[in-house]
């Protein structure tokens, strides 16, 4: 209840981007494809908020490149520095399942992560990745 009172109170973009709860079913079939077990706190969590539906993920599932607003509306932090620009939204479990795959299948994350880790926060255009360490919960 404090997430949504306090994006509720300061970051209404941020409030509406937040998906309903996965079902056990969601994450079962998750964890099987992508080949771990979620550290329970990822399981409470993502029962609770199936990561955040932003626009512009839409808009680009469907071949559309639209920024728009929700760019900015990632959970995890944003700056901008001069013309660089970061907002890191948490993943829904099908874009973590979608992203996971595509960076290990190119050799993008390193050998020694290949077998634990999983995609779980990017900003737009993966300048930003946060992976969690399914084995340990630890975000790196």
């Amino acid at each position: 209840a404090e997430l949504e009172d306090w994006t509720r109170a300061h970051h209404e973009g941020i409030h509406e981007s937040l998906g309903t709860g996965a079902s056990e079913e969601n994450l079962d079939s998750a964890e099987m494809a992508l080949g771990v077990t979620f550290p329970p706190a990822m399981r409470v969590l993502y029962r609770l908020h199936d990561g955040q539906t932003l626009s512009f993920d839409e808009a680009e599932d469907n071949g559309r490149h639209v920024p728009g607003i929700s760019i900015f509306h990632g959970l995890l932090g944003s700056y901008a520095f001069y013309d660089h620009m970061v907002s890191v939204r948490l993943l829904p479990l099908h874009r973590i399942v979608r992203w996971t795959a595509f960076f290990k299948d190119r050799r993008l994350v390193p050998e020694e992560l290949m077998e634990t880790h999983i995609l779980l926060a990017t900003s737009p255009g993966f300048q930003k990745r946060f992976y969690l360490d399914t084995s340990t919960g630890q975000v790196h």
